[in-house]
């Protein structure tokens, strides 16, 4: 069963999103920050990351960033999660690493 991490600050969403995930058949991980997912990322290694991008300690962009720096977990898919769904946020998920964007409500 393909292993997703869910990295949503707010617990209404990051609820939401793993409810729909395990609906589906899903193996969902959760974090509640970019640095908490990253960590996840590097000793779990999950086969898909859903990442919200306006977090505390760490943000999406900065975490999908250290992600696509690192050799050892750069090729692991990143959707970025956001309610920012104009262009230039989208331009900026996808220049930063992004392999999706989907905007919130999903």
């Amino acid at each position: 069963m393909p292993l997703i991490l869910v990295v949503e600050d707010d617990p209404t969403q990051r609820l939401g999103a793993i409810f729909a995930l395990k609906k589906a058949g899903f193996d969902v991980i959760e974090a509640v920050n970019g640095e908490a997912g990253l960590a996840l990322i590097r000793t779990l290694r999950p086969d898909l990351v859903v990442c919200d991008v306006v977090m505390p300690e760490m943000n999406g962009y900065q975490m999908l960033t250290s992600l696509r720096n690192d050799v050892d977990i750069a090729d692991i898919p990143v959707i970025l999660l956001t309610a920012m769904a104009d262009h230039t946020h989208m331009r900026i998920g996808m220049t930063s690493g992004a392999d999706d964007y989907l905007a919130k409500p999903f």
